[in-house]
């Protein structure tokens, strides 16, 4: 299949109800369900620039390690609120 064809079939299985998605949205459980996995995304993408690059490991090994520690607190902060909402989600 072509992208273009892709694209065109792919309207299928999108869903038009603005109103449900609207009615999640506004669930506190949700939202900070939401916060959490994009966080956990950008962080992620931090944390792999950083071993990227990790010549800076090398040259400057004190400041690398820092910014590890700060990647992965970040990281384990975001888990953290995904965690606490899991179980609220579940109970709406």
């Amino acid at each position: 299949m072509k992208y273009e064809e892709y694209i065109k079939v792919s309207k299928n299985t999108q869903t038009e109800d603005y109103n449900g998605i609207k009615s999640r949205l506004q669930s506190n459980p949700t939202l900070n369900l939401l916060h959490g996995a994009i966080g956990l995304t950008t962080e992620l993408a931090e944390l792999q620039k950083l071993l990227h690059d990790s010549e800076n490991l090398r040259l400057n090994k004190e400041a690398s390690l820092v910014n590890y520690q700060e990647e992965l607190g970040d990281l384990f902060w975001y888990t953290a609120i995904i965690g606490r909402n899991i179980s609220s989600l579940h109970q709406e």
